[in-house]
């Protein structure tokens, strides 16, 4: 994954009722020093010929541009468009710092997210929101487990400019496979010195993603964020993934990372 030095947001924008709300989510944040790029990629029509230069993303000047808020604080905001699967398109965006999507709309029932947000939450390269609602983020639930992937969940968050006077509960769910402790006191160090507002809690459940859900109702959470352990196929489909569990069962949004892969 290549690197930019300015931290830099991309929206994936399909134009639907779903990405309405994302956009609400990404202006109801302050971005002070931050980039955004807003992506827009539709299939060509089956047999068509598309020229190269439209296959990969471009500077967008045919569409209506959605407005940006002035008090989100972007340094800049483009407007890029593609002839492609929305997939490819997204997923060419290796260098952003967050990646934002809009959930399905519950028209499609309420644990649909979409095949675009289910396909990129599979193995995704940079941090993922899937946004649910259009406020901004006040309070954040992390989910510690030890891994690396929690670890980067946590950094990615502890790395948002709208971090600030945020309420952050850290919550390790003892399933006996981890060490509920060093879980909690490896996220508790990330953000050591920051200015937030740090609580802990551990409890015991068979059902990780049953217990992050309530937690998060009950606490009135306004982002739950969480590590992907990147289960594909069918080890997927036989042990579930605690991530995508969560996003499909939360009402509010969630923030998903996955540790770079190591040698």
């Amino acid at each position: 994954m290549t690197t930019r030095e300015t931290p830099h947001v991309v929206f994936g924008d399909d134009l639907s009722a779903g990405a309405d709300v994302a956009w609400l989510w990404i202006n109801s944040q302050t971005w002070s020093g931050w980039e955004l790029s807003v992506v827009t990629a539709e299939p060509p029509i089956v047999g068509t010929v598309v020229p190269e230069e439209l296959s990969v993303l471009h500077e967008d000047d045919g569409r209506p541009r959605r407005p940006t808020i002035a008090a989100s604080r972007f340094e800049d905001v483009r407007f890029l468009r593609a002839a492609v699967d929305p997939r490819l398109a997204l997923s060419s965006c290796g260098d952003a710092s967050l990646l934002v999507v809009g959930a399905a709309s519950s028209g499609l029932g309420p644990h649909h997210i979409g095949s675009t947000a289910e396909w990129l939450l599979q193995d995704p390269a940079v941090p993922t929101a899937i946004a649910r609602n259009g406020r901004p983020v006040r309070t954040a639930l992390i989910c510690a487990d030890g891994s690396a992937h929690a670890a980067e969940a946590a950094s990615s968050l502890a790395g948002m400019p709208w971090l600030s006077g945020l309420r952050v509960e850290v919550l390790a769910v003892d399933d006996h496979r981890n060490d509920c402790k060093a879980a909690v006191d490896a996220v508790e160090a990330i953000f050591d010195g920051r200015d937030v507002d740090l609580v802990s809690s551990t409890r015991k459940s068979r059902s990780p993603h049953r217990e992050i859900i309530e937690v998060a109702g009950a606490g009135a959470i306004d982002l739950i964020v969480l590590g992907n352990q990147g289960m594909s196929g069918l080890r997927r489909r036989v042990l579930g993934s605690t991530a995508s569990a969560v996003v499909r069962h939360a009402r509010c949004s969630v923030l998903v990372a996955q540790a770079p892969a190591t040698d």
